[in-house]
């Protein structure tokens, strides 16, 4: 809430008091006298034009005053005094007593000849057939001068005034008001002439800081009435005293109110004492910078708002820091690769969010360069080159007329797998032992056979230097420097493997079909080796003496096609 010294003492706060209620008198009920004089007797009965249905305390005022003037007073005179309800005209004793007191007259008012009293007679409201009660007041004064004979004679003081017709109120129209969800908007002017029967609720709004007053105004010795202030969530905000006039019950707050909603309650100190109340609203709006708790805002870096905040006391605060900022500045960009050398981009929106990337742009349309499908390094060594690739709707096509590396012809003269050897420099074209060969083919430290080995064999002629795990075996009478072997898939077509060495090794050698194949003096087999006729090589002779092969020659058939299969595969590798 706001202070109000602070308001009051800044420059920019105007204060200005608005009093809504007109001049006019704001009271309960209008008051009706009535009074009477009869010999020594003076007294006047004071009441309400109106009273509240089963009022525990209806508010009543009597005034008394008895002289001696005609007859003198003496200590032990009495004074009957009392308020009664005319039932029925003219027949006293079917009346009821609402209030009563007996006075008796002592020395101070014997010496003073003369009583005078103002009494409060509040009294029970009371039931009448017709809704509203008849109400008058009765003095009667027993002298002892009067018991006397006396002449001239004396007769006992007994006046009456007359009636009062006090009607019934049982609520007043604004009965919608009992809870704070039926609470009654608060008219501008403010309310008067209620009836707290129960409890009332009221309510106002205020979209401006305001100084806020309310005053309750109501005869409080006709019931006693608490008024008390409450925010929306019904937390109490201030309560109603008593002023020392004794005349109403004032809210005044130390500090402004906020803008909002707000909830006044009057309500019954005594659940069966009701009464009659004016409420009176005096409000005074305040001007500040701001309304309390209100916020400005003003854009930033990225889309962001710095924000302010108005202070309690109706006052602008820094701004802050920029919040809310989002990733980007509008209309900025931002690329990243993509594909084979592309980029794509992206856009930021005024939303200071990016856009998504567009699609991958990897050149311009119609633009042309080389390329190559094979691993970089090899383009431009032996036959591989360079291809072209054509750029056509931002994308590169594949790439057209490159040549890669291929399996090396050994006797083209060209470097057809690119590793800078051609022909018998390159190592994929040196035969190695038991291989297929021509002259010159294989590696050291063998040459190639060509008598008595069909189409080459890698090997050596000098057993005494076999070397690289070559073995020394017999073909057709003479030693050879030959490969060894454990099957006939260790040797390649047109070769088995047999037991052919000077120490009975197996090793590779050439399979003949018939004995002319083996020449003169030599004879094909039954493992298809051939052997000196008559007798059996030194190779052989070891084998049978060593192991047992069998005498089918459609195993060494199956062996040789197999031999033949080896050596197919060998001659594929080098093409």
């Amino acid at each position: 809430m706001i202070e109000k010294k602070v308001i009051k003492q800044t420059t920019l706060g105007v204060f200005a008091l608005c009093f809504l209620l007109s001049a006019t008198s704001w009271a309960r009920p209008p008051k009706v006298t009535v009074d009477n004089v009869s010999g020594d007797v003076t007294v006047s009965l004071t009441l309400e034009e109106e009273f509240i249905k089963d009022d525990s305390r209806v508010p009543c005022q009597v005034s008394v005053e008895v002289t001696g003037e005609r007859k003198p007073f003496t200590e032990g005179d009495t004074i009957k005094i009392a308020v009664i309800e005319d039932d029925t005209p003219f027949i006293g004793f079917l009346d009821d007593a609402l209030w009563g007191v007996e006075e008796t007259v002592d020395a101070e008012i014997a010496s003073a000849q003369r009583f005078e009293r103002t009494y409060d007679c509040t009294f029970e409201s009371v039931e009448d057939f017709l809704g509203g009660i008849e109400v008058y007041a009765r003095v009667e004064v027993n002298k002892d001068e009067c018991n006397t004979i006396a002449i001239p004679p004396c007769f006992q003081d007994s006046v009456n005034t007359s009636n009062i017709s006090m009607g019934e109120k049982v609520d007043d129209e604004s009965e919608e008001d009992d809870t704070s969800a039926e609470a009654f908007l608060l008219p501008r002017r403010g309310v008067s002439d209620r009836v707290a029967r129960d409890a009332d609720w009221l309510r106002v709004t205020y979209e401006f800081p305001v100084e806020f007053m309310a005053r309750l105004e109501s005869d409080f010795n006709g019931g006693d009435l608490n008024l008390t202030l409450y925010k929306a969530d019904l937390s109490v905000v201030g309560e109603a005293s008593l002023e020392e006039s004794g005349e109403a019950k004032r809210l005044d707050l130390p500090t402004a109110l906020l803008p909002g909603d707000y909830l006044l309650e009057i309500s019954l100190a005594d659940p069966d004492d009701f009464n009659f109340y004016d409420l009176v609203i005096t409000e005074g709006q305040i001007t500040t910078e701001c309304a309390p708790g209100s916020e400005d805002t003003r854009p930033c870096a990225r889309c962001g708002v710095e924000i302010k905040t108005c202070s309690s006391e109706g006052e602008w605060g820094d701004w802050s820091m920029c919040d809310r900022m989002g990733v980007c500045d509008p209309g900025s960009e931002e690329n990243q690769g993509c594909g084979d050398g592309g980029t794509q981009s992206r856009t930021c929106n005024m939303e200071c969010q990016w856009d998504a990337f567009s699609s991958c742009v990897q050149c311009e349309d119609g633009q042309t360069e080389s390329c190559y499908g094979g691993p970089q390094s090899l383009a431009g060594v032996g036959s591989c080159v360079e291809g072209t690739r054509t750029c056509s709707r931002g994308q590169w096509s594949s790439c057209q007329g490159d040549v890669q590396p291929n399996v090396e012809f050994c006797q083209d003269g060209i470097d057809n797998d690119c590793d800078g050897l051609t022909d018998s420099g390159d190592p994929d074209c040196v035969a190695s032992l038991g291989e297929q060969c021509v002259p010159g083919e294989c590696g050291m430290p063998f040459q190639c056979l060509t008598t008595a080995f069909a189409e080459g064999y890698c090997g050596g002629t000098d057993c005494t230097q076999c070397g690289l795990g070559s073995v020394c075996g017999q073909v057709l009478g003479q030693e050879y420097c030959l490969k060894p072997c454990a099957g006939v898939v260790d040797c390649r077509f047109g070769y088995i493997c047999a037991p052919a060495g000077t120490m009975g090794e197996q090793v590779c050698v050439p399979a003949c079909e018939s004995d002319e194949a083996c020449g003169v003096g030599f004879i094909c087999n039954a493992e298809q080796v051939c052997e000196a006729q008559g007798g059996v090589s030194v190779g052989m002779k070891q084998a049978e003496e060593g192991c047992q092969q069998g005498s089918h020659r459609s195993v060494s058939w199956i062996l040789g096609l197999m031999s033949l299969l080896f050596v197919m595969r060998r001659r594929m590798q080098r093409a």
